[in-house]
């Protein structure tokens, strides 16, 4: 019994250490942006949640918090109104473990940092050439093996601007990715080039958030030219 009330001390000390508290302010031209869902990712997975208050301010608890770089997700929707917004590659922590996101500033350097993602009219790579079933599979076997989902997400978006290919090869191709910042980017990019673009509502299907499925059909099969 005294060994098991030890181990059970050891173990709740040792996530007590290595508990940490992420406190992320959310603002847009000087507006909080309140009762926003906000998820924070690292390396690709999820290590936290919660909603900002009336002060567009969440304090969220983590036992996986390494280094001080992180992506984070937002969502807000209250009837009619929605709104979606995503931050990968930009954001780094304070010393203590806070920052504060001013969603104006960061809107300007989505587009520049993410090509086609988010544009109203994202363009077709005039110079995509086919892929056959050996290449495309020796790709998707080398996304398999590499350990930085940063890693994954670039070969995928190199994938999606150098190829014609499928509705199935996209939806194959968006499933190696553990990040739906990066699926739903690949998506997107990848649709300008696909070859059955009737069929990609097979590859919207996959989108288990029904506001990124919206967003990607919006920017795929429901865009008007």
């Amino acid at each position: 019994m005294k060994t098991f009330l030890f181990s059970f001390f050891a173990a709740f000390l040792t996530i007590a250490l290595h508990a940490q508290t992420i406190k992320i302010k959310v603002t847009e031209n000087g507006t909080a942006m309140a009762y926003h869902n906000v998820k924070v990712f690292q390396n690709g997975s999820q290590i936290g949640s919660g909603q900002t208050d009336n002060g567009g301010n969440v304090s969220i608890e983590t036992s996986g918090l390494y280094g001080k770089n992180i992506d984070v997700e937002g969502k807000y929707q209250s009837g009619g109104t929605k709104k979606e917004w995503s931050i990968k590659g930009k954001l780094k922590l304070d010393n203590s473990n806070s920052i504060h996101i001013k969603l104006e500033e960061i809107g300007k350097d989505i587009n520049k940092d993410f090509g086609n993602f988010g544009k109203s009219n994202p363009t077709p790579n005039a110079n995509a050439s086919s892929v056959s079933k050996t290449d495309f599979q020796r790709s998707i076997k080398e996304i398999d093996g590499m350990m930085s989902s940063f890693d994954k997400a670039g070969k995928a978006k190199r994938m999606a601007a150098e190829y014609k290919m499928s509705s199935a090869q996209i939806k194959e191709l968006i499933s190696k990715l553990p990040s739906s910042f990066d699926q739903k980017d690949v998506a997107i990019a990848a649709y300008q080039n696909c070859t059955d673009k009737n069929n990609f509502s097979t590859v919207t299907e996959t989108f288990m958030s029904s506001i990124t499925k919206r967003a990607v059909e919006d920017a795929t099969i429901n865009k008007k030219d």
